[in-house]
């Protein structure tokens, strides 16, 4: 046989070998991700993973808090509903940066396989402070949640309030929302003060102002009460200051 006719009968089995060994390597990873079952195919598919939280969310969320809040919670959960849950176990890590505050657990982990869910608190919270919380759970997948909490401080305020219904005097009502202090009031003309009431016992008729010399608590009142003389006008008007705090004129209740 000639050495032609070798080649030629060589070559082609060459050539069903590889195609034999291709075939077998594409069965092989294809039967990776398919098999039979029972007449059916089940394909394989990466394990279900949530990480989700009742106030924190993917890219951040803010929050306004009430002044006088000194801790919020907040939940961490495996799952997006009841029917939907992650497969793994997920370790979580916990932070907090900001004006202090501490938190009730820095690092954790949530059950897989069914609905679980963890509460946090943050703690330590002061008026006009700001705090940011990070969590990131992993399982394979990662995810990471944040939300920004402040805190509103408490803004002083006065306020006062003229009752001149009375054809023989007016009464002025001063009253606070956390502020505190003594209380300066400019005089109208036309009215002579009352030296019975509190505050008033030393100021002189004419006297353009006075300031009352017991300082006023914060959430408190006091009523200052002034006779009317023929020059009184309800245009005449009162300036009143508490401490530091000018008060406005409000409606009574």
């Amino acid at each position: 046989m000639t050495q032609k006719r070798i080649l030629n009968r060589i070559v082609p089995l060459v050539i069903v070998l590889a195609l034999s060994l291709s075939a077998w390597a594409v069965s092989r990873t294809y039967s990776k991700y398919v098999t039979e079952s029972d007449g059916g195919r089940q394909f394989v598919t990466s394990p279900a993973f949530y990480f989700t939280s009742d106030l924190l969310v993917a890219g951040g969320k803010s929050y306004s808090l009430n002044p006088g809040t000194t801790e919020v919670s907040f939940s961490l959960r495996n799952y997006a509903d009841l029917l939907r849950f992650s497969d793994d176990e997920i370790s979580y890590t916990v932070s907090v940066a900001g004006d202090g505050g501490s938190l009730s657990e820095t690092a954790g982990t949530l059950s897989g396989g069914n609905v679980a869910s963890q509460t946090i608190t943050l703690s330590g919270l002061s008026d006009g402070g700001t705090y940011t919380v990070t969590v990131t759970g992993k399982a394979g997948f990662s995810q990471t949640l944040s939300a920004t909490f402040t805190v509103l401080e408490d803004r002083a305020a006065a306020y006062w309030n003229v009752d001149a219904s009375n054809d023989a005097y007016v009464l002025l009502t001063v009253w606070t929302e956390n502020a505190s202090g003594n209380v300066t009031v400019t005089i109208p003309t036309g009215l002579i003060p009352d030296n019975t009431c509190q505050g008033l016992e030393a100021v002189k008729t004419g006297d353009a102002s006075f300031t009352d010399p017991t300082s006023l608590d914060a959430d408190s009142s006091r009523v200052y009460r002034f006779f009317k003389t023929n020059d009184y006008s309800t245009a005449n008007t009162f300036g009143v200051t508490v401490g530091s705090t000018t008060a406005t004129e409000a409606p009574l209740g």
